[in-house]
């Protein structure tokens, strides 16, 4: 299981750069759209390789689009980041600290969820951590100094 969850890692941090480059040469709508369109294929890939499973609920699927959805939007999002100059190592830090954030309030008020101290004091070092990374120091112009003395 290990291995699965780090191979996620390393596609997302691929994913994310590749958002950026993308939306170096063509619009967030068109990187939009061949998000789409290569998550379509893979898609294909599970059916027919058998990895997908279709007896599901309505309830499921009715959920499943709606999530489906809302993740499409927010990549949408990110790629207008991107687009409007937004860099990679600020945006998609940003998101990664803030999506976990949203996640768990809406499980504490819809699914009853809760928290323990500990859980909550990772969550905060999580996201400040996160912020932290995602900081640059605002750049100053360097004022050329020339000697008074000298003509």
């Amino acid at each position: 299981m290990a291995i699965v969850f780090a191979g996620g890692v390393v596609f997302l941090g691929v994913f994310s750069a590749a958002q950026k480059e993308t939306t170096n040469y063509i619009s967030a709508e068109w990187s939009y759209v061949s998000f789409i369109g290569s998550s379509v294929l893979i898609a294909l890939v599970f059916v027919i390789v058998g990895w997908a499973g279709f007896a599901m609920s309505t309830k499921t699927l009715v959920l499943g689009s709606v999530a489906g959805m809302l993740n499409g939007l927010g990549v949408l999002a990110s790629f207008a980041a991107y687009s409007a100059e937004g860099k990679a190592s600020k945006v998609t830090t940003i998101a990664g600290a803030l999506q976990p954030v949203f996640t768990i309030v809406l499980a504490i008020i819809f699914l009853n969820e809760s928290l323990s101290i500990i859980e909550s004091l990772g969550i905060m070092l999580a996201i400040i951590g996160a912020l932290t990374l995602s900081y640059e120091k605002p750049k100053t112009e360097l004022k050329s100094v020339t000697n008074a003395n000298h003509p």
